[in-house]
Protein backbone atom coordinates (compact mmCIF):
# COMPACT_ATOMS: atom_id res chain seq x y z
CA UNK A 1 0.00 0.00 0.00
CA UNK A 2 1.21 3.77 -0.50
CA UNK A 3 1.50 5.63 2.03
CA UNK A 4 1.20 8.74 0.31
CA UNK A 5 -2.23 8.15 -1.16
CA UNK A 6 -4.65 7.06 2.38
CA UNK A 7 -7.49 7.87 0.93
CA UNK A 8 -6.89 5.29 -1.51
CA UNK A 9 -5.77 2.78 0.61
CA UNK A 10 -8.79 3.81 2.99
CA UNK A 11 -11.64 2.89 0.23
CA UNK A 12 -8.93 -0.50 -0.41
CA UNK A 13 -9.33 -1.27 2.98
CA UNK A 14 -12.76 -0.88 3.41
CA UNK A 15 -13.64 -2.95 0.23
CA UNK A 16 -11.83 -6.00 1.43
CA UNK A 17 -13.58 -5.74 4.95
CA UNK A 18 -16.68 -5.75 2.90
CA UNK A 19 -15.61 -8.77 0.97
CA UNK A 20 -14.51 -10.39 4.19
CA UNK A 21 -10.78 -10.33 3.38
CA UNK A 22 -9.93 -10.04 6.98
CA UNK A 23 -6.18 -10.42 6.72
CA UNK A 24 -5.53 -8.47 3.79
CA UNK A 25 -8.02 -5.49 5.74
CA UNK A 26 -6.14 -5.67 8.69
CA UNK A 27 -2.74 -5.26 7.02
CA UNK A 28 -4.05 -2.78 5.21
CA UNK A 29 -5.81 -0.60 8.24
CA UNK A 30 -2.79 -1.03 10.08
CA UNK A 31 -0.94 0.67 6.84
CA UNK A 32 -3.60 3.44 7.36
CA UNK A 33 -3.17 4.00 11.15
CA UNK A 34 1.14 3.80 10.82
CA UNK A 35 0.70 6.46 7.80
CA UNK A 36 -1.54 8.62 9.90
CA UNK A 37 -1.54 7.88 14.01
CA UNK A 38 -4.00 10.66 14.37
CA UNK A 39 -7.07 8.38 12.01
CA UNK A 40 -9.30 7.20 14.82
CA UNK A 41 -11.36 5.47 12.45
CA UNK A 42 -8.57 3.10 11.01
CA UNK A 43 -7.74 2.04 14.76
CA UNK A 44 -11.84 1.63 14.99
CA UNK A 45 -11.64 -1.11 12.54
CA UNK A 46 -8.65 -2.56 13.45
CA UNK A 47 -10.71 -2.89 16.77
CA UNK A 48 -13.57 -4.29 14.75
CA UNK A 49 -11.16 -7.12 13.05
CA UNK A 50 -9.53 -8.19 16.26
CA UNK A 51 -12.93 -8.50 17.88
CA UNK A 52 -14.31 -10.40 14.67
CA UNK A 53 -11.17 -12.72 15.16
CA UNK A 54 -11.72 -13.42 18.86
CA UNK A 55 -8.49 -11.03 19.65
CA UNK A 56 -10.58 -9.13 22.52
CA UNK A 57 -7.25 -7.64 23.93
CA UNK A 58 -6.09 -6.28 20.83
CA UNK A 59 -9.42 -5.01 20.27
CA UNK A 60 -9.69 -3.17 23.17
CA UNK A 61 -6.16 -1.58 23.08
CA UNK A 62 -6.96 -0.21 19.33
CA UNK A 63 -10.49 1.44 20.43
CA UNK A 64 -9.40 3.08 23.33
CA UNK A 65 -6.17 3.92 21.42
CA UNK A 66 -9.13 5.50 18.47
CA UNK A 67 -11.13 7.19 21.94
CA UNK A 68 -8.33 9.10 22.87
CA UNK A 69 -8.33 10.87 19.54
CA UNK A 70 -11.74 11.00 19.57
CA UNK A 71 -13.32 11.04 23.01
CA UNK A 72 -16.16 12.44 22.37
CA UNK A 73 -17.43 9.89 19.65
CA UNK A 74 -20.60 8.01 21.15
CA UNK A 75 -20.01 4.83 18.50
CA UNK A 76 -16.38 5.07 20.13
CA UNK A 77 -17.97 4.75 23.46
CA UNK A 78 -20.05 2.19 22.45
CA UNK A 79 -18.24 -0.11 20.99
CA UNK A 80 -15.53 -0.07 23.68
CA UNK A 81 -17.92 -1.01 26.51
CA UNK A 82 -19.32 -3.98 23.93
CA UNK A 83 -15.46 -5.05 23.62
CA UNK A 84 -15.47 -4.78 27.48
CA UNK A 85 -18.10 -6.80 28.25
CA UNK A 86 -17.50 -9.07 25.59
CA UNK A 87 -14.22 -10.02 27.35
CA UNK A 88 -15.66 -10.37 30.80
CA UNK A 89 -14.50 -6.84 32.16
CA UNK A 90 -18.10 -6.37 33.64
CA UNK A 91 -17.33 -3.34 35.69
CA UNK A 92 -15.65 -1.12 33.06
CA UNK A 93 -18.18 -2.20 30.00
CA UNK A 94 -20.60 -1.17 32.95
CA UNK A 95 -19.38 2.34 33.97
CA UNK A 96 -19.02 3.21 30.11
CA UNK A 97 -22.55 2.44 29.12
CA UNK A 98 -23.66 3.94 32.85
CA UNK A 99 -22.03 7.00 31.15
CA UNK A 100 -23.75 6.54 27.50
CA UNK A 101 -27.01 6.69 29.27
CA UNK A 102 -26.42 9.59 31.16
CA UNK A 103 -25.50 11.58 28.22
CA UNK A 104 -28.68 9.97 26.42
CA UNK A 105 -30.76 10.87 29.05
CA UNK A 106 -33.04 14.58 28.20
CA UNK A 107 -34.63 16.31 31.51
CA UNK A 108 -37.33 17.16 29.52
CA UNK A 109 -38.65 13.54 28.33
CA UNK A 110 -38.87 14.61 25.20
CA UNK A 111 -36.53 12.53 22.46
CA UNK A 112 -36.50 12.08 19.09
CA UNK A 113 -37.03 8.67 17.51
CA UNK A 114 -33.42 8.30 16.84
CA UNK A 115 -32.42 9.37 20.42
CA UNK A 116 -34.71 7.15 21.60
CA UNK A 117 -33.23 4.01 19.93
CA UNK A 118 -30.29 5.38 21.22
CA UNK A 119 -31.09 5.66 24.59
CA UNK A 120 -33.04 2.15 24.66
CA UNK A 121 -29.60 0.41 22.88
CA UNK A 122 -27.39 2.06 25.92
CA UNK A 123 -30.14 0.80 28.83
CA UNK A 124 -30.53 -2.45 26.94
CA UNK A 125 -26.80 -3.27 27.31
CA UNK A 126 -26.41 -1.52 30.82
CA UNK A 127 -29.58 -3.48 31.90
CA UNK A 128 -27.67 -6.79 30.58
CA UNK A 129 -24.50 -6.00 32.39
CA UNK A 130 -26.64 -6.36 35.60
CA UNK A 131 -28.26 -9.35 34.69
CA UNK A 132 -24.85 -11.13 34.42
CA UNK A 133 -23.87 -9.31 37.68
CA UNK A 134 -26.88 -10.69 39.18
CA UNK A 135 -28.18 -7.16 40.41
CA UNK A 136 -31.46 -7.17 39.51
CA UNK A 137 -32.76 -4.27 41.57
CA UNK A 138 -30.54 -2.51 39.13
CA UNK A 139 -31.46 -4.29 36.10
CA UNK A 140 -35.11 -3.52 36.60
CA UNK A 141 -34.83 0.03 37.74
CA UNK A 142 -32.41 0.53 34.36
CA UNK A 143 -35.90 -1.24 32.40
CA UNK A 144 -37.69 1.48 34.00
CA UNK A 145 -35.89 3.98 32.47
CA UNK A 146 -36.17 2.59 29.12
CA UNK A 147 -40.30 2.69 29.74
CA UNK A 148 -40.56 6.43 30.28
CA UNK A 149 -39.88 6.64 26.22
CA UNK A 150 -43.40 5.23 26.28
CA UNK A 151 -44.85 2.71 23.36
CA UNK A 152 -43.15 0.10 21.66
CA UNK A 153 -39.94 0.99 24.16
CA UNK A 154 -42.43 0.93 27.14
CA UNK A 155 -44.28 -2.61 26.40
CA UNK A 156 -40.35 -4.37 25.17
CA UNK A 157 -38.93 -2.39 29.22
CA UNK A 158 -42.02 -4.23 31.03
CA UNK A 159 -41.51 -7.42 29.04
CA UNK A 160 -38.07 -7.71 30.13
CA UNK A 161 -38.65 -6.49 33.46
CA UNK A 162 -41.37 -9.99 33.97
CA UNK A 163 -38.85 -11.87 32.47
CA UNK A 164 -35.90 -10.67 34.15
CA UNK A 165 -38.04 -11.58 37.78
CA UNK A 166 -38.63 -14.73 36.30
CA UNK A 167 -35.22 -15.42 35.69
CA UNK A 168 -34.44 -14.52 39.25
CA UNK A 169 -37.41 -16.75 40.52
CA UNK A 170 -39.38 -13.83 41.74
CA UNK A 171 -42.56 -14.98 40.26
CA UNK A 172 -45.12 -13.11 42.50
CA UNK A 173 -43.27 -9.77 41.24
CA UNK A 174 -42.84 -10.86 37.32
CA UNK A 175 -46.80 -11.55 38.16
CA UNK A 176 -47.91 -8.14 39.03
CA UNK A 177 -45.48 -6.48 36.39
CA UNK A 178 -47.28 -8.27 34.01
CA UNK A 179 -50.45 -7.14 35.81
CA UNK A 180 -49.38 -3.54 35.79
CA UNK A 181 -48.80 -3.75 32.70
CA UNK A 182 -51.42 -4.99 30.82
CA UNK A 183 -53.93 -2.39 32.92
CA UNK A 184 -51.90 0.36 31.79
CA UNK A 185 -52.65 -0.99 28.02
CA UNK A 186 -55.72 -2.30 27.47
CA UNK A 187 -57.50 -1.81 31.41
CA UNK A 188 -57.92 -5.06 32.38
CA UNK A 189 -57.14 -5.98 35.87
CA UNK A 190 -56.81 -9.55 36.24
CA UNK A 191 -55.84 -12.57 34.17
CA UNK A 192 -58.88 -15.23 33.07
CA UNK A 193 -57.00 -18.26 32.35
Amino acid sequence: LDPDNLDVERRLAADLMADNQTDAALTAWKDIAAGDPTDPDALAAIAEIDEQSGNLDDALASIKKARELSSDSLKLQFDEGRIDYMAGHLDDAAKIFDGLVAAAEHPSGQYSEEEKQDYKMFLDNLAEIYKEENQIDKEIATYQKMATLGGDYEAYAYDQEVQAFRDAHEYDKAVSTALAQMARTTGATKLNC
